[in-house]
């Protein structure tokens, strides 16, 4: 009967390891990854929504990202005869932050009009996690 050596448990249990690791990786990239996805979908759907209701109701959103916070964006509407003022904060949640200007003049707002357009600027939205991955 064969014994198994200590070189031959070594080896086992190194490649081990390295699977293990490999795995591990992978997994922390998805999660990362999914965290993005989620945040993008929740300012898209944020976006969308606001967008509509500057149609329907026929003033102006602001959708403001936060630079002393950037895991926060605000949401806001003057009040009108008819309808009151509008500001709701949001929060990104999962470590993801927003890290570009929103447009070419340096702000960080984006204006809803009653047509529902978008003030003249080009948008370029950023989103950041811990692990430094970007998803534009």
């Amino acid at each position: 009967m064969e014994r198994v050596t200590g070189i031959e448990l070594m080896i086992v249990l190194s490649i081990f390891a390295i699977i293990a690791l490999i795995v591990i990786d992978a997994f922390q990239r998805h999660l990362a990854n999914a965290k993005l996805r989620t945040a993008a979908r929740q300012i898209t759907a944020d976006f969308n929504y606001y967008e509509n209701k500057a149609k329907s109701e026929g003033r102006l959103y602001t959708i403001f990202f936060n630079t002393a916070a950037p895991n926060s964006y605000t949401i806001s509407a003057p009040a009108t005869r008819t309808l009151g003022a509008v500001k709701v904060t949001r929060t990104l949640s999962g470590g993801i932050a927003c890290i570009a200007d929103v447009n070419s003049t340096g702000s960080k707002s984006i204006r809803l009009k009653q047509r529902g357009l978008l003030a003249h600027y080009d948008i370029t939205l950023s989103l950041q996690h811990n692990s430094d991955k970007n998803f534009r």
